[in-house]
């Protein structure tokens, strides 16, 4: 089931163009993804609204206990909660609710210190700049619903909207990748995302070959920034078994080799996994993208796919044609277990994700794995 993602916030907040639930968190502080002109009955029925919903995505729930981590495939999303008001390129569409109806269990967050804010808390943020909420009047669901910008997204709230997704569904758990934003300095982000992680429900001492029995109604907090303050969308990180190799252009900035990325959560030949696909996804800045394998081999034969075979439009746009589409609310296709899901792979990928052992790796070229299931 190949399906985009991408999603949005509480009291105020109503719903970001991609991150933050909806229904459950009227206790979040000031930024709810509803608007809030609630009262009591109103909240309730946006909460039976939502569980009945979510029901039908608990696709867990079909996973064996005993499945490897590194074995389980999930669905993302990048710059997660990212308005269009943001900047000027083509941003993500659809709030927190929409994407856990997705399946999507992996979200990426830039985080940002700010004079208003208290030391213990950060804005999202994408390039640095504040990521503003969306108050929308009328209902909530609709993307057609006239919209207005409310205040920055604080990571707190939404941290608390991924919490009660995982207590009210145990039997799935999230990653969180987090980053800081280019203008946070690294101790004091160090130092506030320390707070977030209590190792009960937010946890970062997970590894490869844990055990999904002991990772249920958990988020998994992975960091992708280094020292000197650049963020890498894929790194070295040995609580997953992520490795990257990468060298220097010589024109500087770097690019990523596509047959030297191995991913450790890859597509699973097992489990109810089997019937899923996976794609890569390129994103980063323009020099991660500008590979030209990453292009002849991934970008254009995938976008030429999508515009012949399934009658779908795309554009290039911010870093490439799979970014443009995947921003633009493109994959919220459902391939279910037919051949279309597979054809695309076996057309673009497969040369980049065959590893000499013959098993396929869901491996990324600088960002994430995208799995769609039935």
């Amino acid at each position: 089931m190949f399906k985009q993602l991408l999603f949005k916030k509480n009291n105020r907040l109503s719903t970001l163009c991609c991150l933050a639930l909806t229904a459950f968190f009227f206790s979040c502080e000031s930024d709810s993804f509803l608007d809030q002109t609630s009262s009591a009955e109103t909240t309730n029925t946006n909460k039976r609204l939502m569980n009945n919903s979510i029901q039908k995505q608990k696709w867990m729930e079909h996973l064996t206990d005993e499945a490897w981590l590194k074995d389980i495939s999930l669905v993302g999303s990048q710059g997660s909660l990212v308005t269009p008001s943001t900047n000027g390129l083509v941003k993500q569409r659809h709030g927190l609710q929409q994407q856990f109806e997705a399946g999507v269990r992996m979200f990426d967050f830039e985080l940002k210190t700010d004079g208003n804010l208290s030391e213990n808390d950060f804005y999202l943020s994408y390039d640095d700049i504040p990521i503003q909420a969306i108050v929308k009047k009328g209902n909530y669901n609709s993307l057609l619903a006239p919209r207005e910008y409310n205040s920055p997204i604080r990571f707190s709230n939404t941290l608390n909207e991924l919490k009660e997704f995982v207590a009210w569904n145990p039997s799935e758990f999230i990653i969180i990748y987090v980053h800081k934003s280019t203008s946070t300095p690294y101790d004091k982000y160090k130092r506030i995302l320390k707070k977030f992680i209590d190792q009960s429900t937010v946890i970062n001492n997970f590894k490869a070959d844990t055990r999904l029995r002991n990772i249920r109604s958990k988020i998994l907090v992975m960091e992708i920034n280094d020292k000197d303050g650049r963020s890498y969308l894929d790194h070295n990180n040995e609580r997953v078994h992520r490795n990257v190799n990468e060298y220097v252009t010589s024109g500087g900035g770097y690019q990523w080799k596509l047959n030297q990325i191995y991913d450790g959560i890859y597509c699973a030949q097992k489990y109810s996994l089997q019937n899923y696909i996976c794609i890569t996804y390129a994103s980063g800045s323009s020099h991660y993208v500008s590979h030209q394998a990453l292009a002849d081999y991934v970008l254009s034969p995938t976008a030429d796919y999508i515009k012949n075979h399934l009658q779908q439009p795309y554009a290039t746009a911010g870093d490439g044609n799979i970014y443009y589409m995947q921003r633009s609310g493109f994959i919220f296709a459902n391939f279910v277990t037919s051949d279309d899901g597979h054809k695309l792979i076996d057309t673009c990928i497969n040369q980049s994700i065959t590893t000499n052992d013959g098993t396929h790796k869901g491996i990324t070229h600088g960002a994430y794995m995208w799995i769609y299931g039935r």
